[in-house]
C-alpha cells in the first residue's frame, strides 16, 4: 500500500512539474509583456495568499495525527479538512478582491481569477495525511 501511494504521489508531482515546464514557455510567447507581468504578479500574490491562509495547518495536522489514536484519526482529518476549506476559500476571495482593486483591465482580472482557482485545488491536497502515518 505504501509503495502504491508513494508511486501515485510521485507521478502526480512529476506531472505537475512537466506541465509547468511546458506551459510557461507557451504563455511567455502568447502573452504580451504586460500580460506576462500580470501573470507573474498573480502567481506571487498566490504564493503569499497560500502561505498566509495556510497558517501552518498542515504541520499541526501532521503532528496531531501522529499523536492521535486510531479511533480519533477520522475526526481530526474532518476538522483539519474543514479548516483548510475555510482558509483556502478566504484566500481565494482575498486574491480575487486584490485583483478587482488593483487591476483595471478585464483580461488582468480573468488571469488573476484563473490563477486563484489553484487555491481551491489545494484544498484537495491530502499529502499531509500520508506524512502523518
Amino acid at each position: 500500500m505504501f509503495k502504491k501511494n508513494l508511486t501515485l504521489l510521485s507521478i502526480v508531482n512529476i506531472y505537475i512539474k512537466l506541465t509547468s515546464l511546458a506551459i510557461v514557455p507557451f504563455i511567455a510567447r502568447r502573452f504580451t509583456i504586460e500580460e506576462f507581468g500580470v501573470l507573474a504578479m498573480a502567481q506571487s500574490i498566490l504564493g503569499y495568499a497560500s502561505d498566509c491562509f495556510d497558517g501552518g495547518v498542515k504541520k499541526v495536522a501532521i503532528r496531531e495525527l501522529s499523536k492521535s489514536a486510531a479511533n480519533a484519526f477520522e475526526a481530526i482529518i474532518r476538522h483539519i479538512f474543514s479548516i483548510r476549506i475555510l482558509m483556502l476559500s478566504l484566500a481565494f476571495l482575498f486574491m480575487n478582491l486584490v485583483g478587482a482593486i488593483f487591476f483595471s483591465g478585464t483580461e488582468h482580472r480573468i488571469i488573476i481569477g484563473i490563477i486563484s482557482f489553484s487555491l481551491l485545488i489545494q484544498m484537495m491536497d491530502f499529502n499531509w495525511i500520508y506524512d502523518a502515518k
